[in-house]
């Protein structure tokens, strides 16, 4: 319900907060002591004795909506923060503390207390960062509330400043839209599914407590619901503000002034009321339930192991910070990347996969994006992921297309090799040599060709494409090219047992022609003689118009891996409605075009063919940004 504010600290803070609060009931009270001292107390025990118990039946129903209402919120806010507490101890913690806070008041420290005491596993500071997410969320939504209200009434007062708050929250809600990098890294801001979600729980909770007070007006001089809803949250928050007990003296005396229609015993009746409903019987139930039934404290489990062996060679994206490995249960692993408003499961959860387990993955993947007030999303998945999804009624799109090859078959030779054959003799006849590394890189070569790329390139892209980093590419397979002694290009692979995947291609912009072609000949050769029976030339956008089966789609890099003859399969962006797709598809395209700074983790020791692995420097630990509980496991599986 109400929440109470608290202005702590000691010293200047606390002699303040001491004088505030009285003051400003004080100050209310003069300004109102024309009505104030003409009121009866007989006539408002009489008020409150004529309520009919069909009128407080009614007002309790209200009051049990908007409790139900202050759970859903804290289940929202328990899934913002990944706290991965139970929903119903969750629901349950949050109506004790709302009941209890808002009626004793400082409602933040009494709401730590009960959280930490009620939900196992909860830490203090995740019921500090629940208790004031919680007191904030519904400040923001009770000011955009009542401005909307303000200005749905044409004569109620103040309504330029209603306006400007009506901005204030759009700006809000258009930086949680589009959160800037800078302040998504020291801010956790809502995804629009829980911003959504909070919003209209905390309307519900707002309209639920103006109803119950709203029944107990006299029915033949009280105001109209609507008319009288502004008022009401005024007075909500004029309590809020004063962190008062209850609110009291705040939202008396605000109700007072906004509703002079109403008779004064009429009106404190009905608030006295309206208390005994909304403030001393809740808080005598939770009191109680407190008391008699404390949770019992559980220890926090740890999470299922991540998979002994990473579902494909591409999974090395991990060390760059943006992706995790993860398995829930008996289902398959999943390659994931929790961007904003999204949970993206990158690729498909395993390399062979039945029916059955594809169907459990889906389930565990919703499960994990519903637990984090995100949604999920399968992107570049193949076509028996996209079928199990279509059939759980996903919609499901065609966004890229994958080139492969088997390199033990492959050979320049051939008709459709021929643009191929031809790119290796121009890049021999300019004198180009291309080696595999196996000792120390030449870093500072490699930096320079990449920053040409980049510069060239409009800057690197993120989410699901490789960048260069120094300790990212150590742990992968390289192969430079030189030309007259210097390096003008170099490709990196990701490794693994069964496959290598093809990550980055970086060249100067005046190498010569054919080097691409041959950096990436020598990496296929080196596949086969290393026994690997899959190389992926990675994807490929999707072309905007339809090609006949089996073809590449159009652009450059199509066309530069189109010469190597490869087969392609196509891939596929799924979620479960349209409007999620395109919400899910925008985070995506804002991940790869406009990438988070990188935060990449040292190279496996496994992984290290070249044998340069450097300290990693404070920037580069990637399990900074990941969840608690997973770097760890992250790093001894990498």
């Amino acid at each position: 319900m109400t929440r109470s504010a608290v202005f702590g600290g000691g010293g200047p803070a606390r002699a303040l907060r001491l004088c505030v609060i009285p003051g400003f009931c004080a100050m209310a009270v003069l300004l109102l002591q024309d009505r104030m001292e003409g009121l009866d107390p007989a006539a408002v025990h009489r008020a409150v004795l004529d309520v009919t118990p069909v009128t407080w039946v009614v007002s309790l129903a209200c009051v049990a909506a908007g409790f139900w209402a202050v759970g859903a919120q804290e289940i929202v806010m328990h899934r913002h923060f990944a706290t991965q507490a139970p929903v119903r101890q969750a629901r349950h913690a949050g109506m004790i503390a709302a009941a209890i806070g808002q009626t004793l008041g400082f409602g933040p420290a009494i709401g730590t207390l009960i959280r930490w005491r009620r939900v196992p596993g909860l830490g203090g500071l995740q019921a500090a960062r629940l208790s004031v997410g919680m007191s904030i969320g519904f400040l923001v939504v009770l000011g955009f509330v009542s401005a909307l209200a303000t200005l749905a009434v044409p004569t109620a007062p103040g309504q330029a400043a209603a306006a400007g708050a009506l901005a204030v929250c759009a700006l809000l809600v258009g930086l949680c839209a589009i959160p800037p990098h800078r302040l998504a890294r020291h801010i956790r801001l809502p995804s629009l599914i829980c911003l959504c979600s909070f919003t209209g729980w905390a309307i519900a909770e707002m309209l639920a407590l103006a109803a119950a007070l709203w029944v107990f007006l006299p029915p033949d001089t009280g105001p109209g619901f609507l008319a009288m809803l502004p008022a009401v949250l005024l007075a909500l928050g004029a309590g809020w503000m004063t962190g008062a007990p209850g609110g009291v003296g705040a939202f008396e005396v605000t109700l007072l002034a906004l509703l002079p229609a109403v008779g004064d015993a009429a009106l404190i009746g009905a608030i006295l009321a309206f208390r005994l409903t909304a403030f001393v019987l809740p808080a005598g139930i939770a009191g109680i339930v407190l008391l008699c039934r404390p949770a019992r404290a559980q220890p926090a489990t740890c999470g299922p192991a991540l998979p002994a062996q990473p579902p494909r060679a591409e999974a090395g994206l991990v060390r760059q910070g943006v992706l995790t490995l993860e398995r829930r249960g008996s289902a398959p692993g999943w390659m994931l990347g929790r961007l904003p408003h999204s949970c993206v499961a990158l690729g498909d959860p395993g390399p062979a996969v039945g029916p059955d387990a594809r169907v459990r993955a889906l389930a565990a993947l919703s499960a994990t994006a519903q637990a984090e007030g995100r949604l999920p999303c399968l992107y570049k998945t193949g076509a028996r992921m996209a079928l199990a999804a279509r059939q759980a009624g996903w919609v499901v799109r065609r966004v890229a297309a994958e080139a492969w090859l088997c390199p033990a078959q492959f050979s320049p030779a051939g008709p459709a090799r021929a643009g191929l054959r031809r790119k290796l003799r121009r890049a021999g006849q300019a004198g180009v040599s291309v080696t595999a590394v196996t000792g120390p890189c030449p870093l500072a070569e490699m930096a320079r060709v990449a920053a040409c790329w980049a510069k060239a390139h409009g800057g690197e892209r993120g989410f699901s494409m490789g960048r260069w980093c120094p300790h990212y590419v150590a742990g992968q397979r390289v192969f430079l090219a030189r030309h007259e002694g210097r390096v003008i290009a170099f490709v990196t692979l990701h490794d693994g047992p069964d496959e290598w995947t093809l990550d980055l291609l970086r060249s100067l912009p005046d190498c010569p022609d054919g080097t691409m072609y041959a950096l990436l000949t020598a990496a296929i050769d080196a596949a086969r003689a290393a026994g690997i029976p899959r190389l992926s030339l990675a994807a490929v956008r999707r072309a905007p118009r339809r090609r006949r089966t089996g073809h590449p789609p159009d652009g450059g890099l199509a066309r530069f891996k189109a010469a190597f003859a490869p087969r392609w399969e196509p891939l596929y962006l799924c979620a479960p409605s349209w409007w999620a797709l395109g919400l899910t598809g925008a985070d995506i395209a804002r991940a790869v075009l406009r990438p988070a700074p990188l935060a990449s983790a040292p190279p496996p020791a496994h992984g290290a063919p070249n044998g340069i692995a450097p300290a990693a420097a404070a920037w580069h630990r990637f399990s900074e940004g990941l969840p608690a509980g997973r770097a760890a496991p992250l790093r001894q599986e990498l």
